[in-house]
């Protein structure tokens, strides 16, 4: 699992007018959609309407498939319909769209 500390997901695939989302630690942020008609809107080819959900409980970042038509990897491995806790640094792939993860927590 990710290490407490600041986390940051930048879209580094793709297209989306927002690059990057921050995650605070402490602070939560309920579960969200990326896809192309998601809350965290991205285009790249095969990237479906709603594709995966996104969730930071404070400390640690999450990622699950919205279903089995638009699989979902972290690092290679594929990520099914449960939570998947993602440890820093990681790549997501939907479709051709990747999203890097990495920690902003002081060394």
């Amino acid at each position: 699992m990710s290490s407490s500390g600041n986390l940051r997901i930048d879209l580094r695939a793709g297209t989306a007018e927002q690059g990057s989302v921050g995650l605070s630690s402490g602070t939560p942020v309920e579960a969200f959609i990326v896809g192309t008609q998601g809350s965290w809107k991205i285009q790249a080819k095969d990237v479906g309407p709603e594709h995966a959900y996104l969730y930071f409980d404070g400390q640690s970042a999450f990622v699950a498939a919205i279903n089995s038509q638009y699989p979902v990897s972290v690092n290679g491995q594929a990520v099914g319909t449960d939570w998947f806790a993602l440890s820093a640094p990681c790549e997501i792939a939907l479709g051709d769209a990747r999203l890097e993860v990495s920690s902003d927590s002081p060394a």
